[in-house]
């Protein structure tokens, strides 16, 4: 039986029965999955996940003095044997020493060669300062002894996931002297008001008198309100999800430099992306992923659906896009819709974009929205009896593991949802770096359904650019720091983790330079993400390739192995 015959026969006796779900329902799971709960269970073994290397080790900013090490060493702050041989880097350039071997205390332990900071495979290379000035308060929001961070939350509070990364990065990751100190507050967020977000960025910049700040929650495209009034205060942030999404991407970052930063890619890479996977894969091709009446169409059609945040804050510039796609010829329907309104508009709109894009004969359809809203657009599809290609992309998080729970129209989700994603590929949560991280700082941290490795991706940036900045902490010092180092990106884009290859430089601000195609099973199990009602319910991503991954230019040309194969 072929796969569309399997899809319709799972889908038979269902399309008449579809449960109304509604939007309000929809992101209560999206928010769930941001949400930690407490299942105790022994901690996973921490081993290095790549051993192999391909990139040298730039020298640190001329100020520092630091000794880089080998191996994986011995445990925090306890006794290791050294080597032979040591290599020093200091001002004149690195030496070589040879000294008899001897025990002696050592912080940090470094991992790979050439040597990286921690396990995590996209982590910087490695440094233990050796000095005893660190210049004392250097930056806004920094003293000699401590780093301020805020952390804006829905509640105030620092969880105990926050406060074990927090461990684990004064542990592992050189500080010259200081520690990161978290520091929570309660933000205005999830209505989408600029006004709102920006006196959230007043308050971290002056209650707090904060350094830097991690990511703010997923405000369709609006974030860009709070990072913006940061920088203007001197603020610097860690982007989460936000990818400089609502910024216009690395043109609006590099206009705000030193101050913005993520660990994804910007919303210019992720459309460059996309447009050449559409250009050089779907277009003028027909539409076999789809289902129904759109399947039949004997040439794609595309729908784009862009939702506009209000209330101040900018639309989503889509001019890469629009450029790509004009580029080879396709012009699509295109629908934009302010979705900012309560649950039963929001029902609304999805319902008349579905009869529009229906009418319209569109046969795949790209929504740049929130994952919630895309299922909105799932459950109408289903009541109107239009099943099209439901073409992902990373926007506001359509490719995160927990993402699917924002899609209970089952009989969309056969065979249909497929795309780009930027994210690392998931791992069983027991390989993944962020779980490795939060169990090596607190070994009985409890294993619940939903966690979250936004706030990890978020120090490994701060972590990174504070420890190749030197002990002179500065938002310059960390700009020129980050941009000069040679991040060893072992096995990066390949086997065995396929994790995305990372640096930075001028005019790049993002952490991940690529990413990988996906598509979505509604039987598979997810990796990193333990549904209370069985994998049928969510479904997880397979990976074309196993998850090899491409920057953009870089994507094969002709029909990609989507829906093929074993679910990787």
């Amino acid at each position: 039986m072929g796969k569309h015959g399997l899809a319709n026969q799972r889908k038979s006796g269902r399309r008449s029965g579809v449960i109304y779900t509604t939007l309000a329902s929809a992101m209560v799971l999206v928010v769930a999955s941001l949400t930690l709960t407490a299942n105790q269970s022994p901690p996973p073994a921490i081993a290095e996940l790549a051993p192999s290397a391909i990139e040298q080790i730039k020298d640190p900013p001329p100020e520092q003095s630091s000794e880089l090490g080998s191996g994986d060493g011995g445990g925090l702050g306890g006794l290791t044997t050294t080597t032979t041989s040591t290599t020093t880097t200091v001002l004149g350039g690195p030496t070589t020493t040879s000294t008899p071997p001897q025990t002696q205390p050592r912080v940090h332990r470094c991992v790979g060669q050439p040597p990286r900071q921690t396990e995590d495979p996209q982590s910087p290379p490695c440094v233990t300062w050796t000095g005893t000035d660190n210049g004392g308060a250097t930056s806004k929001g920094v003293t000699a002894g401590e780093i301020r961070v805020a952390v804006p939350t829905p509640d105030g509070v620092l969880s105990r996931h926050y406060t074990s990364l927090q461990a684990f990065f004064n542990q592992r990751y050189e500080l010259y002297g200081r520690k990161l100190r978290l520091v929570a507050f309660k933000h205005k967020g999830d209505n989408v008001d600029c006004a709102a977000m920006k006196a959230d960025a007043i308050n971290a910049a002056e209650q707090i008198d904060a350094f830097a700040s991690l990511g703010y929650s997923i405000q369709r495209g609006a974030e860009g309100c709070y990072y913006d009034e940061l920088a203007r205060r001197g603020v610097m942030s860690m982007q989460g999800l936000s990818q400089g999404v609502s910024s216009g991407g690395e043109a609006h970052m590099e206009r705000f430099a030193p101050y913005q930063w993520s660990f994804f890619p910007s919303v210019d890479k992720i459309q460059r992306l996309l447009g050449e996977m559409i250009c050089k894969n779907l277009a003028g091709r027909p539409p076999v992923h789809a289902d129904g009446a759109q399947r039949a169409a004997s040439v794609r059609k595309f729908g784009i659906l862009r939702e506009i945040p209000r209330r101040g804050a900018p639309p989503l510039d889509t001019s890469i896009l629009d450029g790509a796609l004009r580029s080879c010829g396709v012009t699509p329907v295109r629908i934009e819709q302010d979705t900012n309104v309560d649950d039963g508009a929001r029902q609304a709109l999805a319902r008349s974009a579905v009869i529009k894009f229906s009418d319209e004969n569109v046969t795949s359809v790209v929504c740049l929205c929130e994952a919630a809203f895309l299922g909105g657009l799932l459950i109408y599809g289903s009541i109107q009896g239009f099943f099209p290609e439901w073409i992902l992309q990373d926007y506001q998080g359509q490719d995160f593991e927990a993402a699917p729970a924002a899609w209970p129209s089952e009989d969309q989700k056969d065979n249909q949802l497929f795309g780009i994603r930027t994210w690392n590929k998931a791992l069983p949560r027991a390989q993944t770096p962020y779980w490795m991280a939060q169990r090596e700082a607190d070994p009985t941290y409890p294993e619940g359904p939903y966690n979250n490795s936004t706030p990890y991706a978020d120090l490994l940036v701060l972590g990174s650019g504070i420890q190749m900045a030197g002990p002179k902490l500065t938002p310059q010092a960390f700009q020129d720091g980050i941009y000069n180092a040679s991040f060893p990106n072992p096995g990066c884009g390949g086997p065995p983790v396929y994790q995305g290859c990372v640096d930075f430089g001028p005019g790049n601000h993002t952490m991940v330079q690529d990413g990988t195609l996906i598509w979505f099973d509604p039987v598979a199990a997810p990796r990193d993400f333990d549904s209370e009602t069985g994998p049928r319910r969510y479904g997880g991503f397979c990976y074309v390739e196993n998850g090899r991954r491409y920057r953009p230019g870089q994507i094969p040309s002709g029909q990609l192995a989507f829906f093929q194969g074993p679910c990787a």
